[in-house]
């Protein structure tokens, strides 16, 4: 999966961001962009699946929850470190909580 696979939806709060989530069965990924900013930086947070908590992971996140100032190349290169991490192929969850 790439950065233009992914589809991106309005938050459902109305606030100014567009969300995409992809899912890697244990962890989530989720990527959003502020609608309000004028730059084309993304930021991402790896999520347990479970409960939405956020995790750090060794060698991806290990020192913030929030990974910021990503562009597209870099949320690809993300997606792919985690499919690396857990051994599975990321899928985008259709619908976001």
């Amino acid at each position: 999966m790439k950065f233009e696979d992914l589809k991106f939806k309005d938050d459902k709060d109305n606030l100014p961001v567009v969300r995409a989530l992809v899912d890697f069965d244990k962890f989530h990924l989720s990527i959003i962009k502020r609608t309000n900013v004028p730059n084309d930086w993304y930021e991402a947070a790896i999520l347990d699946a479970k409960n939405d908590k956020f995790l750090n992971l060794p060698g991806i996140n290990e020192v913030n929850d929030v990974i910021p100032h990503l562009t597209p190349n870099k949320v690809t290169a993300l997606i792919n470190k985690l499919k690396g991490f857990t051994g599975n192929e990321p899928k985008q969850v259709k619908k976001i909580k």
